[in-house]
């Protein structure tokens, strides 16, 4: 006979519920802290909970219903919401830990993304950061180098010196900041 103990397990539909939570919530946090702007981080990751949700069912509902069946066919009582539970939650801890791993500072995401360096010198650094999941990328840096660093930049960025700026908007366009210059209008950019 069991005990009271090992009657406090979730109801199956509500350990499938803190799942299913668990798994799309990691990524919803996760952008939340990636993004610059975090309300609009948390709604990219709100949006993308479609996206997880199919990696959710894909791995995490069979394994559930694995879990389940050999609870009902073993008669058995013990751990079965921790079965069910723990693996989203390692998950959800696993993507948390990108963020020590991968962290979301202008130094790590200019060397990650564009294989370049900040320039040790720059000063005045200011940054935009957007997208991950199915969203584009998108960094905005504003800082002021000299002209060596900026020479090193292009090298390191393997960018092809173009003396306009109308191509810019091929890419997307460069996220305003406010008080920081508007690229369109430097002068010395025009080499």
């Amino acid at each position: 006979m069991p005990t009271k103990t090992e009657n406090k397990q979730l109801h199956f539909s509500a350990a499938l519920a803190c799942s299913f939570a668990l798994v799309t919530g990691a990524f919803v946090v996760e952008q939340a802290i990636r993004y610059t702007d975090h309300l609009e981080g948390l709604v990219s990751g709100l949006l993308h909970v479609f996206f997880t949700g199919i990696g959710w069912v894909v791995y995490f509902l069979p394994w559930s219903l694995l879990v389940y069946a050999m609870y009902v066919w073993g008669k058995w009582n013990r751990f079965r919401t921790a079965w069910i539970i723990t693996p989203a939650l390692l998950c959800f801890l696993w993507q948390l830990s990108s963020l020590i791993t991968s962290p979301p500072t202008p130094q790590h995401r200019l060397k990650q993304y564009a294989s370049a360096t900040l320039p040790l010198g720059s000063e005045g650094l200011r940054y935009y950061f957007r997208g991950g999941g199915v969203a584009d990328y998108s960094d905005t840096y504003y800082f002021k180098c000299l002209k060596a660093d900026v020479d090193r930049l292009i090298l390191e960025m393997q960018l092809e010196r173009d003396p306009s700026f109308e191509q810019l908007e091929v890419w997307g366009p460069i996220v305003a900041l406010p008080d920081a210059p508007d690229p369109k209008t430097w002068k010395a950019a025009r080499m």
